[in-house]
């Protein structure tokens, strides 16, 4: 028996053990209720993402901490006094 003769029944023999699996294109069912993107406490906000040195980040937890605050708030607070220094509106 000749190498491609042994190759060729090895190839036969896989396929015939291993067809080729059916795809369908049919979607799941979708149910009533659609799950929401996000929670409801972050309707109509976005992320702020900002690299900072560790001792920065180091002080900022402390402050919460310390003041019994969240991280949030107080970069919201932050932003707000920067925008305010600047002639512009305060948002939050």
């Amino acid at each position: 028996m000749a190498k491609s003769d042994f190759k060729a029944g090895m190839r036969k023999r896989t396929a015939a053990k291993n067809p080729p699996k059916a795809t369908t294109t049919a979607k799941p069912a979708k149910e009533d209720k659609p799950e929401p993107k996000q929670p409801p406490h972050r309707a109509g906000k976005a992320p702020i993402i900002a690299y900072v040195p560790k001792p920065f980040l180091k002080q900022l937890k402390m402050h919460c901490v310390e003041n019994e605050t969240n991280q949030q708030q107080v970069i919201i607070d932050a932003l707000n006094e920067y925008f305010e220094s600047r002639q512009k509106a305060g948002i939050a």
